[in-house]
């Protein structure tokens, strides 16, 4: 099964407005123990250990947003995309969220697929209920390195994160970036068709670069990432 990610089970929290999201929504919550399941009022007793609501969910998010690193709604997603909208901050810091369908056929993740850990936490439920992880990260769908997920993997530190966008941009299009660090072995990365694992710290032949190295930041004329381990 795949890993869980980041996150810890006991950290995430689970939502339903309907009766057939309740029994997705439990079912949910036994392959997350700890977890907690927020039901909607009206099904008050039916399912032992819920913690029931009478405020519409808006207003129920300001007080268990802070609360859980992980959100799951088994809803529709524009109940969620409306509810959550004034609570996004920013990729490094927003906690995962995926919604569900009714019949728990689907896994989407929301917000904060690769830091936050929700696309794993979307693979983790849709193998463990038989349904299916929709991801839609571009690195992820057209299976190209994620240099946010390399760098939190690695413990590594990132000054400035506002390269990412241009650089992720590169991968996905499928355009060569290079990889170099001084301090980490990146040659595994020479598997992925659009990386060139770099010997010096120079764009030569790439178009952006992405470098894991224990020196400061130094200008070069591609956008470039760079991440202290």
């Amino acid at each position: 099964m795949p890993e869980l990610g980041p996150l810890r089970p006991e950290r995430v929290a689970v939502y339903t407005l309907t009766l057939p999201g309740l029994a997705v929504a439990e079912r949910i919550q036994r392959v997350l123990p700890g977890s907690t399941l927020y039901a909607a009022a009206k099904y008050r007793g039916l399912l032992e250990g819920a913690v029931y609501f009478e405020e519409p969910i808006k207003e129920l998010l300001l007080k268990t947003w802070p609360l859980h690193d992980g959100h799951v709604f088994v809803m529709a997603s524009g109940i969620v995309l409306r509810a959550i909208a004034p609570l996004i901050l920013d990729k490094r810091v927003d906690p995962a969220v995926l919604v569900v369908d009714l019949k728990g056929r689907y896994f989407v993740p929301l917000l904060a697929g690769h830091l936050g850990g929700a696309n794993p936490l979307a693979r983790h439920l849709a193998e463990a209920l038989g349904g299916e992880a929709v991801l839609t990260t571009g690195t992820d769908s057209l299976n190209a390195p994620a240099p946010d997920l390399l760098a939190k993997a690695l413990g590594a530190r990132v000054p400035d994160w506002s390269p990412l966008k241009e650089v992720s941009a590169l991968l996905v299009d499928g355009r060569p970036v290079g990889f170099w660090s001084d301090c980490v072995d990146l040659s595994p990365l020479g598997r992925y068709p659009m990386v060139r694992v770099l010997k010096e710290p120079r764009p030569e032949g790439v178009e952006g670069m992405v470098l894991f190295t224990v020196r400061k930041a130094f200008p070069l004329p591609v956008p470039a990432l760079f991440a202290h381990p």
